[in-house]
Order: structure tokens, then C-alpha cells, then sequence
């Protein structure tokens, strides 16, 4: 558990809302908004951010100081954060 979180971006809370909103049919025989497929639309806006480091010799889970930079965007600029693994990564967008 823990290892992934939604995402924000358009297409994601599209997919949240037909997921978690739909339109239910007036009759048993209307077929034409409630689909069982749109139930599983929330999978598109799930993302996994989970860093692990491995022991390379007895290939446990070990814990690591790391370095992330965060290039320069039009949101922001450049951020280094220091963690230590396992760690979510921030959003990359």
C-alpha cells in the first residue's frame, strides 16, 4: 500500500469523474450511459511515484539518501529535494 497516488491532470479527473459519477439508467433495458467499463476509469488517473532502492547482493529493500532535481518549468523553478528510500517522487508535471 502506499506506493501510488492520482494524478492532476486533465485527462485524470476526467476519468475520476465518469468513474465516480455516472448517469444510471431509467430502465433495466437502458444500456446507454451506465456501462460497467466506465467503473473502472479510475485506474487512468492513478500514478505510481514509489522510489525503492535494492541491496544488490541480498536484494532486500535498504534505505538510501537521494537527491531529486527538479528541472525548471513553467511552473516553477529549479527545486532539489532530499530524501531517503522508499519515498513517493513528487509530480512531475
Amino acid at each position: 500500500g502506499g506506493r501510488a497516488t492520482l494524478c492532476t491532470s486533465n485527462e485524470a479527473i476526467a476519468a475520476l469523474v465518469i468513474a465516480l459519477y455516472p448517469r444510471f439508467p431509467i430502465s433495466t433495458t437502458d444500456c446507454r450511459y451506465h456501462l460497467q467499463a466506465f467503473r473502472h476509469l479510475f485506474v487512468l488517473a492513478v500514478e505510481q511515484r514509489c522510489l525503492e532502492t535494492v541491496d544488490v547482493v541480498t536484494r532486500l529493500p535498504c534505505m538510501v539518501p537521494v537527491e531529486i532535481i527538479l528541472k525548471e518549468g513553467d511552473k516553477h523553478a529549479e527545486t532539489v529535494i532530499k530524501r531517503v528510500t522508499p519515498c513517493l517522487l513528487p509530480e512531475l508535471e
